[in-house]
């Protein structure tokens, strides 16, 4: 079954576009947002990180012979649209190279004795391995019901379960918010996931 469509599109898509390169408003909002409260000069870090994680994803990629069609930058991270003549194996392989690319960075960074780097890479790769979609981990589970008998009854759940994560980080991104009054960036990033899986549900809903 084919469920690419579904997984890399939501009714509100910049991949639609025919842009090699799309960056989402969201974006400008939430690092502009971040700049400010920056008081820990924890920014660069995450950026840099970032930049390991979607580095991973892209090594995968071209070792797959592959190639990346579209890039979109937006709050909650980087979304990449890619075409390799391989399975779903080859698309598990690619979404877990950026998480994998990130613990690598964090074992290096510690060994240099930079335990704040270590980290910063250690939490954003546990973060994208969280079963949500469309996060590396979410990716993961839908391919891996792409090759069993679950198909479609599968994601159908899996689309569900996105939600209510969501709105769990939703909650805990709050409850952060009111413990250090400045640090917004789980609230966003849950809300930017719910409202995506939102449409990404209606669009699986019209597909079935």
């Amino acid at each position: 079954m084919q469920f690419r469509f579904l997984l890399r599109q939501n009714w509100n898509d910049p991949m639609r576009r025919n842009e090699w390169l799309h960056i989402h408003p969201s974006f400008f909002v939430f690092w502009t947002v971040t700049c400010l409260l920056d008081a820990d000069g924890y920014l660069w870090q995450f950026v840099l990180a970032a930049g390991i994680h979607e580095m991973g994803h892209a090594a995968a990629v071209f070792l797959a012979g592959g190639r990346i069609d579209q890039l979109v930058l937006y709050a909650a991270g980087a979304c990449m649209q890619v075409h390799h003549p391989r399975g779903y194996w080859c698309d598990i392989a690619i979404a877990a190279a950026g998480p994998l690319a990130g613990f690598a960075a964090a074992i290096v960074s510690a060994g240099w004795g930079n335990l704040s780097f270590a980290g910063v890479n250690l939490l954003l790769s546990l973060f994208n391995c969280l079963p949500v979609l469309p996060l590396d981990g979410g990716c993961i589970v839908a391919y891996l019901l792409c090759l069993s008998p679950a198909g479609l009854r599968g994601y159908d759940f899996l689309c569900w379960v996105s939600l209510a994560e969501s709105a769990g980080l939703i909650a805990l991104g709050f409850y952060v918010w009111c413990r250090t009054g400045t640090n917004l960036a789980l609230l966003v990033i849950g809300i930017i996931l719910f409202v995506g899986n939102c449409g990404r549900q209606r669009m699986h809903e019209k597909a079935t």
